[in-house]
């Protein structure tokens, strides 16, 4: 596994002089990391994840594009810091956040530490911090916390990947802001049934 060579520093006290042109560069890079998410999950849709088309699509479009992304993003978190909403705004602050999940489990190490400290300073959103914790836990084998993280089951269907102690899984959600997990599934097309989850996520965890 390649280790990120970026050292965290603390430059939060390095305020940005462009905050404008970097607002409007973050929220570039925002729509250009949902766009293609977009047109993939339409091609999943159509064909099927395994299917050629959306491997290719996959190998030869969106790992470019995200490669760049993430590059300008650590261009800019090294220089200021992880830039909070009341200087970056809303869509700014959360592009640092999606593109940094979609980078590699090296990167999401290195700049996990700074969302901890813009959300400790109420510059960045809880649940942002959540979910990057949730996906880094699962990518080392571990259960996550707040179950953001989704899984598919053979028969296609999507399921609560596994998460530490279930029956506090709604009080950890909503700790973070977060809405209780039956209404999280359920916007995702599947129920939650507690009991039934935890009978059944056994067989899951032997994937971690």
């Amino acid at each position: 596994m390649l280790i990120a060579t970026f050292i965290y520093k603390d430059a939060y006290s390095q305020a940005p002089s462009n905050s404008s042109a970097l607002k409007l560069k973050l929220e570039k890079l925002f729509d250009e990391d949902q766009k293609i998410r977009v047109t993939l999950d339409s091609l999943i849709n159509l064909h099927g994840y395994e299917s050629a088309p959306v491997q290719s699509y996959i190998k030869e479009t969106m790992m470019d594009i995200d490669s760049v992304n993430t590059a300008e993003v650590i261009n800019i978190l090294e220089t200021y810091g992880w830039l909070g909403t009341d200087e970056v705004g809303i869509k700014g602050n959360a592009a640092l956040f999606v593109v940094i999940q979609h980078g590699s489990l090296s990167t999401q190490e290195t700049y996990l530490p700074m969302l901890r400290r813009s959300v400790k300073q109420g510059k960045s959103s809880p649940i942002n911090l959540g979910m990057l914790e949730d996906r880094i836990a699962l990518s080392k084998h571990k259960k996550q916390v707040y179950g953001t993280q989704l899984w598919t089951k053979e028969d296609g269907s999507l399921f609560i990947a596994p998460v530490v102690k279930p029956d506090e899984l709604d009080k950890r959600r909503k700790g973070i802001g977060l809405e209780p997990i039956a209404s999280y599934a359920r916007a995702h097309g599947f129920d939650w049934n507690l009991e039934n989850y935890k009978k059944e996520i056994e067989k899951y965890v032997t994937l971690l």
